[in-house]
């Protein structure tokens, strides 16, 4: 998901590549993914 995205951006346009997309990335695939500590705990950080 991480390259897809990056790819997807570079070729099409769609949104610029910017510093803190691998971040965002990374927080929607771990939000998926994560267990409910994990989500509990980052989303006092957001």
């Amino acid at each position: 998901m991480l390259a897809s995205t990056t790819y997807y951006r570079v070729l099409f346009g769609h949104l610029p590549v910017t510093p803190g997309l691998a971040g965002d990335v990374v927080s929607v695939i771990m939000a998926g993914v994560a267990t409910d500590r994990w989500r509990t705990v980052h989303e006092a950080h957001s």
